[in-house]
């Protein structure tokens, strides 16, 4: 249930690595589910589970955190290199909520939390003994950035840009077989890897993001496309 106690000490006291940030998910007491852990998932990856009063901690490249609300809304977090980052998932309710929907008035939520409230919460909850000790994005591939070119071993060139504050970018690829299908399979690794949703859900819920392109172009071999991400 707890996690080893150096280590425990250990992360209460971390900074975020060079190039990385550092991310603390705590989960707060009470609410929904307060009897038994809940897992949390990145994407389709279970990176752990918390009981009340318990934290883990990940190491992340920058990119866009997508906290996913139980309303269906969706906060963007920017995650930056040398930062750290305090996520809290907790219950809010009001006396109206429950006179409104009496079966379903507490409402789950996110909430990034200022440093003093964060360290404050991480120095007094317990680290969790059941948690992965990963950096999220590392498997981001090198050439999704901007302005950067490459040859597979098919002497397919490729480009591509994109804008993860927007989450719209552009596919640039040249070559003779099958350019829309190789271009629309690097947007959908453009559109999963570059944005991480958080959620307590079910790894076999996780929603795959959508993808809208538009302004195909055509010309000498060479496909232009752009798109968007859409969560």
């Amino acid at each position: 249930m707890y996690g080893d106690k150096h280590e425990e000490l250990v992360s209460k006291a971390m900074s975020p690595t060079d190039g990385h940030a550092l991310i603390y998910i705590i989960r707060a007491p009470g609410g929904k589910g307060r009897a038994w852990s809940l897992p949390f998932i990145f994407n389709r990856e279970e990176i752990g589970k918390l009981w009340a009063d318990q934290y883990l901690y990940v190491f992340s490249t920058p990119m866009n955190m997508l906290l996913q609300l139980a309303d269906g809304s969706t906060h963007q977090l920017g995650i930056k290199e040398n930062k750290t980052y305090y996520i809290l998932y907790g219950f809010e309710s009001s006396f109206l909520d429950a006179i409104l929907d009496p079966f379903n008035w507490e409402r789950s939520h996110f909430r990034v939390l200022d440093k003093t409230e964060g360290e404050k919460l991480v120095n007094s909850y317990r680290l969790t003994g059941n948690f992965k000790r990963v950096t999220i994005g590392q498997n981001i591939v090198k050439n999704v950035v901007p302005n950067i070119k490459f040859v597979n071993g098919n002497d397919v060139s490729y480009e591509y840009v994109y804008n993860s504050d927007l989450r719209t970018g552009s596919v640039t690829i040249s070559g003779k077989d099958n350019l829309r299908e190789n271009a629309i399979n690097t947007i959908k690794n453009i559109c999963e890897i570059k944005n991480v949703a958080l959620t307590t859900k079910d790894i076999t819920k996780y929603s795959h993001p959508r993808i809208i392109t538009h302004d195909e172009k055509y010309s000498n071999n060479t496909l232009y496309i752009k798109f968007e991400c859409v969560y």
